[in-house]
């Protein structure tokens, strides 16, 4: 059973690196951008699509990402980014690698890691729709709203259906009107104290 299991990974990721060759990751990610009718549509597209990001002429490089994948279900973040920095160690221009590091990154809650290996998996292949997700992400766990506002909103346009994105929107204007209303009871509380600074200060007596 595992040695057809193997072979059958063998085959299907013979077909993508054929697939990716053929220049198929485009027609899919503009399929994903503008041509998904429903959420179930967008799913078929995305699972292409992130197919042929992860796709790689190198079967270690393969084996370590599946071996991190499996570390990463069990919560072996260690284990997971040990793995992919070893798939580093093979082939450092490889996007998705470096994809999936910033996800576990930002999973750990270790944002200024995540949001320099996503901007570097962007600058790899910038067409990762997924990168783009995970830097808007990185830069929320940053509270650097604004910023990761225009980042999920850019992940739209590229992945209209991109789930979570659009909740992730909502949570930020949340909490940029509460960092609003907090910064003008701020001001208005400086502004009273300095009211009743003034209104405490001596009145100047007449010169003799």
């Amino acid at each position: 059973a595992v040695k057809a299991m193997d072979s059958l990974q063998a085959l299907l990721h013979a077909h993508v690196l054929d697939a990716r060759r053929d220049g198929l990751l485009e027609p899919v990610l503009t399929l994903l951008r503008r041509g998904a009718a429903s959420a179930d549509q967008a799913a078929i597209a995305e699972r292409a699509a992130m197919l042929l990001l992860a796709a790689h002429e190198s079967p270690a490089v393969m084996a370590h990402t599946r071996v991190s994948t499996v570390a990463a279900e069990r919560n072996d973040a260690d284990r997971a980014i040990g793995e992919l920095q070893t798939a580093m160690d093979l082939d450092e221009t490889h996007a998705e690698t470096w994809a999936r590091r910033a996800a576990l990154h930002v999973r750990e809650h270790r944002y200024e890691q995540g949001l320099a290996d996503a901007r570097r998996a962007l600058e790899l292949e910038p067409r990762h729709f997924a990168a783009v997700t995970l830097v808007g992400s990185a830069l929320r766990g940053l509270r650097r709203f604004a910023e990761a506002r225009e980042h999920f909103e850019d992940a739209l346009r590229a992945h209209p259906w991109a789930p979570g994105v659009v909740t992730s929107i909502y949570q930020i204007d949340l909490a940029l009107r509460i960092r609003s209303r907090a910064d003008g009871v701020e001001a208005d509380a400086e502004g009273r104290a300095s009211e009743t600074a003034a209104d405490s200060e001596p009145a100047p007596t007449a010169p003799n």
